[in-house]
C-alpha cells in the first residue's frame, strides 16, 4: 500500500508558489511574467534562485519585495515601468536584469 503523502512534491518548509506564477525545481525558478502584477508578489518560495517579472506593471520595488529569499540571484524586471528600485535590492549577489524600458 502507497503512502498518498508521498505522491506529494516536497516543500521543504518553504512558502508556496505565488497565485498565478508557475514554480519550477522545487519553486528554484519562479515564472510570474506577464500576469499584470503591480507588485512584486508574496509568498514566494524561500529557495527561489530566479525570479522572473517581466511584463508585469511594476513601478516601485521596495527594499523589502524579497526578505527572506536568501537564495535569489537573478532578477528579472523587463518589460515593466520601474521609476524607483530602493538601493538595497540590489545586494545579496542579486543579479537585476534590464530595469529600463526597451527603446
Amino acid at each position: 500500500q502507497q503512502n498518498f503523502i508521498s505522491l506529494l512534491p516536497s516543500v521543504e518548509g518553504s512558502r508556496s508558489c505565488p497565485h498565478q506564477c508557475l514554480c519550477y525545481e522545487h519553486a528554484e525558478l519562479v515564472d510570474c511574467r506577464d500576469r499584470g502584477f503591480r507588485h512584486v508578489p508574496r509568498s514566494l518560495p524561500h529557495g527561489t534562485w530566479l525570479l522572473e517579472l517581466g511584463g508585469n506593471n511594476l513601478s516601485v520595488i521596495g527594499t523589502r519585495a524579497f526578505v527572506g529569499l536568501w537564495s535569489l540571484r537573478v532578477l528579472v524586471l523587463t518589460n515593466n515601468q520601474i521609476e524607483e528600485l530602493e538601493p538595497q535590492v540590489g545586494t545579496n549577489n542579486v543579479k537585476v536584469e534590464e530595469l529600463l524600458k526597451p527603446n
